[in-house]
């Protein structure tokens, strides 16, 4: 199965369930553009190392809302320049 981007919703609780470290190194070993989405005021730790291609932050619905479309920009901007 062929994956356009890999997108981390990183809350307090994502960082508490440990799988999502295997999850982001697949998605890295694979080369996909990588999109972090990060609650505010969480500090990513870990995770911060990974070769995020974007970092967002939000507080509420409408700012994921928001990221979300900017995100499927930056991915057809970047298929069309020849990216992964």
């Amino acid at each position: 199965m062929k994956s356009n981007g890999f997108i981390a919703v990183i809350t307090p609780s994502f960082l508490q369930e440990k799988h999502h470290i295997m999850e982001c190194k697949q998605a890295e070993k694979l080369n996909l553009p990588m999109y972090a989405v990060i609650t505010k005021g969480t500090t990513i730790g870990e995770y911060e190392n990974f070769s995020w291609r974007k970092k967002y932050y939000f507080k509420t619905e409408q700012d994921i809302n928001n990221i979300m479309l900017e995100i499927k920009r930056d991915l057809q901007w970047f298929k069309g320049l020849g990216g992964t």
